[in-house]
């Protein structure tokens, strides 16, 4: 349960946002917000959530000396003043502004009434203003990935093909492979062989007894991308192994699929979108990746 101390801390937060000055309306200083008989770190919690509103452009300040209980404040607009006095109420009732940050996955297409209801998409939304105006723009996540290229050669057409997973967060059809843990310890390969017993399980391999595997380019950067995943601005590090020498047949799902190199390269198949690789990847591995030869004996 709530401590009475927090308890209070609530309602006094809720109690100065509302009491901020409309933008029509002189500044008010700080000081003017606190009582003596408030705590000794009232002050400072309320200069914490000034700079939070600072953030979000709801508040403006006037700050003529480094006091900050002579900072003076007051909302940037109408709507602003509106906000001010919602954002009270969010905190009085115990309502999160957002509803699920759990869920994986940015809907871009989701309607205007629900983008509150989706942690990832309204993140996706902040970091894509960002990067708008800050075209280096400092990723918000680092993220080292190993991905493997199985390849085959199509029975009756004879072009190569890469085995690919479609995957629902992300929306796209992506190379079998995913994100290093610490527990993998500092070798990508080890991030691979787990992967590819996740992704590919009802094949059941068993590394090295059914497969092999040889690293072709390391550190591969894509400069920043959204994650379609999480929504942040992220910078992307591959690991590219290629699979090779697998001894039993792939049991597949409905998830999984070979992609042409024309497919890969074009970006689609079936109006389905697949991961922005193709150019990356055929310039980092010696050769391109159309002389990769077939992962199967």
């Amino acid at each position: 349960m709530m401590g009475i101390k927090s308890l209070m801390h609530k309602k006094r937060i809720a109690h100065f946002l509302q009491q901020i000055p409309q933008s029509n309306q002189p500044f008010a200083p700080m000081k003017q917000f606190i009582t003596s008989d408030e705590p000794a770190d009232i002050l400072p919690t309320l200069w914490g959530v000034v700079q939070m509103l600072m953030l979000w452009g709801i508040v403006e300040l006037h700050q003529a000396t480094s006091s900050i209980s002579e900072a003076q404040i007051r909302a940037s607009s109408q709507a602003a003043k509106y906000m001010l006095e919602s954002l009270a109420q969010y905190l009085l009732e115990g309502l999160p502004l957002v509803a699920d940050w759990e869920t994986r996955g940015v809907q871009r297409d989701k309607a205007f009434d629900q983008i509150l209801e989706s942690g990832a998409t309204l993140l996706y939304l902040l970091e894509q203003r960002r990067l708008k105006h800050t075209p280096n723009a400092r990723p918000s996540r680092y993220v080292k990935v190993a991905q493997a290229l199985i390849i085959r050669i199509h029975p009756e057409n004879g072009q190569k093909e890469i085995l690919m997973q479609y995957d629902d967060n992300a929306q796209q059809y992506q190379l079998i492979g995913g994100r290093w843990r610490e527990s993998d310890g500092t070798n990508l390969k080890l991030t691979l062989i787990r992967e590819i017993e996740e992704e590919l399980a009802a094949s059941q391999l068993a590394y090295p007894e059914d497969y092999q595997i040889q690293l072709l380019a390391e550190g591969v950067e894509i400069g920043q991308v959204l994650s379609p995943t999480f929504g942040a601005l992220t910078n992307y590090q591959f690991w590219i192994y290629h699979v090779h020498s697998i001894k039993r047949p792939l049991q597949l799902t409905e998830k999984d699929a070979w992609i042409s190199l024309d497919a890969f390269q074009r970006g689609r198949i079936n109006g389905l979108k697949i991961t922005e690789l193709f150019a990356t990847l055929n310039q980092a591995i010696k050769g391109g990746l159309e002389q990769l030869p077939t992962s199967f004996n």
